[in-house]
C-alpha cells in the first residue's frame, strides 16, 4: 500500500472512531434507558441510564433476560411476540412496570422495535425505557380530583331533580285545572315556565348521565358491531326517513370487546348528529365503516352535511358546547361529551375531521383485545 493511501485510510479510521465515540457519548448521556436484546429477549447492550432506572450495574444488566425485570410475565410475552413476529412492527410508549434491584417497582414507558441485519434477518430488538413515575402520580391525583368532581356533579344533579319535578308537576296542574281562568299573558308565562323547567330537567339528566359514565361502565364482552349499528338505525328510522338520508354500512365490521350499552350510546350520538346536521343536502348520505389501526379498531361516521369549522373541532367535545352558527336544532350539547367519556373509558380516543360546508367525519378507536 502506498504511503498516501495509508494516510487516507488512517484518516478514515480516525473519523469513524470519532463518529462512533460521538454517538456513544450521546447514548450514554441520554436520560432514558436504551438497550438492545437478542431474539430471546436477553439484553446485549445497555447505556448507563439502565443503572439509574433499575439500580443494576451495566455488567449485571447485560446478559440478563428482560423478563427478569418485567413485572407481568404475560404482558412481557405479549409485547415480545408482537414485536418479534410481525413485520415492520414496533411498540411505542407502552406503559408497563419494571422491577428494580431493591425489589421496588417503577412505572415505565417502553418503545421497542425490531433489529435486522444487512440481509433483513431479525436479530433482536432495540428499546428505550423512560421513568414515568411522576407522570403516573400526577395522573392518579388528577383521577382522584376528577372522581371527586363527578361525585359532586352527581349529588348536585340528583338533589336538584326533586324540586324540578315538583315545579313541573305544579305547572302541569295549573295548566290543566286553572287555564280557563287565566288571560293570554298568564297562559304564556306558565307555558314558558313549563318549557324552561323541562329544559332544566333535560340538562340535569345529561349531567347525571355524564357523571355516571365514570362510575358505571358495565361488563365488557365481545359483541358484533353490526348488531349495535342495526339497533341504532332501527331506533332512528323515523328521522332517517323524514330527512331522506341514505345510510351506507361497510361490510365485515368486526366483533369488539366493550360495554355494549355504552357503545350503543356512542354510535347513536354520532349517527344522530350526522342526520341532524345534514342540512339541505339534496342527496344526504351517512357512511359507517372502520379499519384496523395496529392494536386498535378505528371506526368512522361520515356525512355530507353542513360540516364543522376547524376552530370548533376541540370545543364541540366540551360539555354544553354547541355550534354558534347552527340555529333551531334541538339538543343539550352533551352528546359528544358523553361519547368522548365513553370512548376514553374504553381506552380509545375520538376526534373529528371536517370543514364548514364539506361534511364531517367522526373517528373513534377501541382497543383490539383479540388474543390478549
Amino acid at each position: 500500500m502506498q504511503p498516501d493511501n495509508q494516510i487516507v485510510l488512517l484518516d478514515k479510521i480516525a473519523a469513524l472512531n470519532e463518529a462512533r465515540d460521538y454517538l456513544w457519548n450521546i447514548l450514554e448521556n441520554t436520560a432514558d434507558m436504551i438497550f438492545t436484546s437478542d431474539t430471546g429477549g436477553v439484553i446485549k447492550e445497555c447505556n448507563r441510564a439502565g443503572k439509574t432506572l433499575l439500580g443494576y450495574e451495566k455488567e449485571d444488566l447485560v446478559g440478563s433476560p428482560l423478563l427478569k425485570f418485567w413485572v407481568e410475565e404475560d404482558n412481557y410475552k405479549m409485547v415480545m411476540e408482537w414485536v418479534m413476529t410481525r413485520g415492520s412492527v414496533s411498540v411505542s410508549n407502552y406503559e408497563t412496570r419494571f422491577r428494580r434491584k431493591d425489589g421496588s417497582e417503577v412505572d415505565v414507558s417502553l418503545t421497542l422495535s425490531q433489529m435486522k441485519n444487512a440481509t433483513g434477518e431479525i436479530t433482536g430488538s432495540v428499546g428505550t425505557c423512560r421513568d414515568i413515575t411522576e407522570k403516573k402520580k400526577f395522573q392518579n391525583q388528577l383521577k382522584a380530583v376528577k372522581e371527586e368532581l363527578e361525585n359532586f356533579v352527581y349529588t348536585i344533579s340528583h338533589d336538584l331533580k326533586s324540586p324540578i319535578v315538583s315545579i313541573e308537576g305544579y305547572v302541569s296542574m295549573l295548566l290543566e285545572k286553572y287555564s280557563n281562568g287565566m288571560d293570554e299573558n298568564g297562559l304564556h308565562y306558565l307555558n314558558r315556565i313549563e318549557w324552561n323547567v323541562q329544559k332544566m330537567g333535560k340538562l340535569l339528566n345529561s349531567l347525571l348521565e355524564i357523571s355516571r359514565i365514570g362510575r358505571v361502565i358495565g361488563q365488557k364482552r365481545e359483541v358484533m358491531v353490526r348488531d349495535i349499528i342495526d339497533q341504532v338505525l332501527k331506533a332512528q328510522q323515523v328521522n332517517i326517513d323524514r330527512r331522506g338520508v341514505t345510510i351506507e354500512i361497510q361490510d365485515g365490521l368486526p366483533a369488539i370487546t366493550c360495554d355494549q350499552q355504552r357503545l350503543y350510546q356512542v354510535f347513536s350520538n354520532l349517527t344522530g348528529n350526522a342526520i341532524k346536521f345534514i342540512g339541505d343536502q339534496p342527496n344526504p348520505l351517512v357512511r359507517i365503516g372502520y379499519r384496523e389501526a395496529g392494536d386498535m379498531h378505528e371506526f368512522f361516521i361520515k356525512d355530507n352535511g353542513i360540516g364543522i369549522d376547524p376552530k370548533y373541532h376541540e370545543k364541540i367535545f366540551g360539555i354544553f358546547q354547541r355550534l354558534e352558527d347552527v340555529k333551531n336544532v334541538e339538543g343539550t350539547g352533551v352528546g359528544l361529551t358523553i361519547a368522548k367519556r365513553i370512548i376514553e373509558h374504553h381506552g380509545g380516543r375520538i376526534w373529528v375531521e371536517s370543514e364548514a360546508g364539506k361534511g364531517a367525519t367522526f373517528y373513534f378507536t377501541i382497543p383490539n383485545r383479540k388474543g390478549r
